[in-house]
């Protein structure tokens, strides 16, 4: 599949944006072709030692460094203009929406394109949907923050902006929560029916460090030397993540081991310089370490040789540190409250402490550094139910479930060649008028995605229908999106795999103007179907002087889309009847379509190909049926194509439909 990723910000080295990074490597390694989009990317503070790999791109232009919030404002403008960047994303099979605004981002380019998005939530949103500790501490757009420009608009688009979060998430073709504490929650906020739990990953390791290797020694971070034993604290720097128990709790913890150090990772902010005060009120300074933003390598080591991980965040909704640190067999403790008690078994693979007492919180930690053998314990069956639900593979797997069902919805459920409006809709018409008298076997030759293949199908339940194409991506989509009982095979028009007179009728659409040896595969149509088998062939006559193509060929020897779609044969009606005939077929019915409407539209495009791109084509290839603005007036043209090649079926035009049976 073709994937787009949508994401509010790459401005952090947070969980959120690891998580992104880690699902387009991981759609990436299965094959599909993913893409990044966010509306602001900052590569000097997310991730900087990975993050250029991704090639992310951002939606609009960055505005100027001195415009203040101007990250608000950049989010804020690109919602704005949602509508009309939808035309960039017409191409893509599905997006995933990782939380607001990416979800409205993805709802316009599915009103515009039909193309289906599935929303990922970790949260509602915030701006919304406070927490307590939200209101508390104040968000970025909050009441609680000082008066800025950003803060004002905010707040008078308040109540579109809730419409806008409502309509966007509920028309998702699937809605992915981050857990199960956060699925309840959002089914709540939302209204939402059901949603899929879709838990955020980690790697698990594949042997954990021995305890004994967690109390003694040192490792050097960042140009720091860390003592062991050492308390590791690893979340982003905002005053909801709540340092301060943890910084709090240290002193109750000293007391029993006083060569215990607390560490604490992540880039710093306004708020690491109010805990960095506590520290030193609390005369902490030689035992608690500020790392500041550390490497993915070295975060993976300062998780397998902690000795315990404490997790602050009062009403967090997930917590990718715990899972983090379960993955690396280290035993957790964290408040009995909101995302964590959908993740720690108490007791059993971590602690789940009574909120918000710091008392119990160290305690719990005073226990796992007393007691190396339940320490031991707790970190292998962290490990254990890390492996089992909590894996990057796991979320992936989820992840790719969810796309490729709504992808496949959405192709299967619109008419594509049914539809008078379809700009094909003749040769699904044709092509059923000469199978009508036909049962048994057909074969499809040169199916592709298997469009109209399956369409067929639909119409005619009863036939047993081969499809065959010789590359390999149209049939691997034919296999995900369209095979509703049809047998798919990889092979060349040229060279059939098939046995003698294995086929009652043989369908070949738009496919001989593509071969080397036409011929050739007119001889294996010969040989593969039976006597008195029905042949329906569709092909473009632009050699033809009924076509545009053809007097630009009589008179200047140009083909013009040989270099655009490859078409490397030219024919007219006679040169088709002649080699149906060399091969032994009678001719049946023939019919025309595509004559001046099409052409007229048609032409100056491939002129501009040809002249101006250098025969790049231009992917203009609709996705739905619905009533969709962009795609109204192709759907007006289709009709009227339609209708003038209905009633012009006899006059001569740009493509042949012409049935025949084998003779002999």
């Amino acid at each position: 599949m073709k994937i787009a990723i949508f994401h509010l910000a790459f401005i952090y080295s947070g969980g959120g944006e690891k998580l992104v990074l880690e699902e387009a490597e991981g759609l990436k390694k299965r094959g599909h072709k993913v893409t990044i989009f966010t509306p602001v990317l900052d590569t000097e503070k997310c991730f900087p030692e990975v993050i250029d790999k991704f090639n992310i791109k951002t939606f609009i232009p960055n505005l100027p460094s001195f415009i203040p919030q101007g990250e608000v404002f950049q989010i804020l403008l690109v919602c704005i203009l949602a509508p009309l960047l939808a035309y960039r994303f017409r191409n893509f099979d599905a997006i995933l929406a990782a939380n607001q605004p990416s979800p409205w981002l993805a709802f316009w380019v599915r009103k515009f394109f039909g193309i289906p998005y599935v929303t990922y939530l970790s949260q509602p949103t915030r701006f919304l949907h406070p927490r307590e500790v939200d209101k508390e501490t104040g968000l970025i757009f909050g009441e609680g923050r000082s008066f800025s420009p950003a803060t004002y608009l905010m707040k008078i688009v308040k109540p579109l902006a809730n419409w806008v979060d409502r309509v966007s998430i509920k028309k998702s073709d699937s809605v992915l929560a981050d857990g199960k504490y956060i699925k309840k929650l959002l089914e709540k906020t939302y209204d939402l029916k059901t949603t899929v739990s879709c838990p955020a990953g980690a790697h698990p390791v594949i042997k954990q460090l021995s305890c004994a290797s967690r109390y003694k020694g040192v490792l050097r971070v960042n140009g720091k030397t860390i003592s062991k034993p050492y308390i590791l604290l690893t979340n982003r720097h905002f005053p909801q993540k709540r340092f301060e128990y943890a910084i709090s709790a240290l002193p109750i913890i000293l007391e029993k081991f006083p060569d215990v150090f607390l560490v604490i990772t992540g880039q710093e902010t306004d708020y690491t310089r109010g805990m960095k005060v506590l520290v030193k009120q609390l005369s902490l300074e030689e035992k608690v370490l500020f790392l500041g933003l550390v490497k993915e390598k070295d975060l993976k080591k300062l998780y397998s040789q902690a000795s315990a991980y404490c997790y602050t965040a009062p009403e967090e909704d997930f917590g990718m540190g715990i899972i983090e640190a379960m993955a690396h067999g280290i035993p957790v403790v964290a408040w009995n409250n909101a995302g964590p008690t959908g993740i720690i078994d108490d007791g059993k693979t971590g602690f789940l402490v009574k909120p918000f007492d710091i008392v119990d919180f160290a305690n719990k930690i005073i226990k796992l550094l007393k007691d190396e053998k339940l320490a031991r314990l707790i970190g292998e069956q962290a490990l254990r139910k890390a492996k089992k639900d909590f894996s990057y593979q796991n979320h992936v797997n989820i992840i790719e479930k969810e796309l490729h069902q709504a992808a496949k919805a959405n192709y299967a459920t619109y008419p594509l060649y049914s539809s008078f409006t379809n700009r094909k809709f003749l040769h699904f018409s044709y092509a059923l008028n000469a199978l009508r008298k036909v049962k048994g076997k057909v074969l499809d030759i040169g199916c592709g995605s298997g469009r109209l293949t399956s369409e067929i199908k639909k119409t005619r339940r009863e036939l047993e229908i081969t499809g065959c194409d010789k590359d390999l991506e149209p049939l691997d989509y034919f296999e995900k999106y369209f095979n509703n009982g049809i047998n798919i095979v990889h092979c060349d028009a040229q060279k059939l795999p098939f046995k003698e007179k294995s086929f009652n009728a043989i369908l070949m659409f738009d496919i001989l103007e593509h071969l080397e040896k036409p011929k050739n595969a007119l001889k294996e149509v010969h040989r593969t179907l039976k006597k008195g088998g029905i042949f329906h062939l569709a092909v473009p006559c632009e050699k033809s002087l009924a076509t545009w193509d053809g007097w630009l060929y009589r008179f200047f020897k140009v083909n013009l889309k040989h270099d655009s779609v490859g078409h490397i044969q030219l024919f007219t009606l006679e040169d088709v009847r002649k080699m149906l005939a060399d091969q032994q077929f009678e001719v049946l019915d023939f019919h025309f379509s595509q004559h001046f409407i099409d052409q007229f539209f048609s032409f100056p495009y491939y002129v501009f190909v040809k002249v101006f791109r250098r025969g790049k084509h231009f992917n203009l290839r609709q996705k739905g049926e619905d009533f969709q603005p962009l795609s109204f007036l192709l759907k007006v043209g289709a009709w009227l194509a339609n209708f003038e090649s209905t009633t012009l079926r006899n006059v001569k035009g740009r493509t042949l439909h012409i049935t025949a049976s084998k003779k002999t």
